[in-house]
């Protein structure tokens, strides 16, 4: 509310409803970019443990050519 004005009651309550959806839609967009955050970092791992798996196989073909 306004400091220093008068609101009827059913001024107030919709004025703490626009509040309150206020505040859940930031805190939708803020947790949407998290999420967001969370799925490239995931995805990094992801490529480098697999680009790590990649190696160890190259490695491991030469040498088992090199044995044979």
């Amino acid at each position: 509310m306004e400091e220093g004005k008068d609101h009827f009651p059913e001024q107030q309550r919709v004025i703490l409803e626009n509040i309150k959806e206020q505040a859940l839609y930031n805190f939708q967009i803020d947790l949407n970019n998290e999420i967001k955050l969370l799925v490239r970092i995931t995805l990094y791992k992801l490529a480098g443990s697999n680009h790590g798996c990649e190696r160890r196989e190259k490695s491991q073909r030469v040498e088992c050519e090199t044995t044979i």
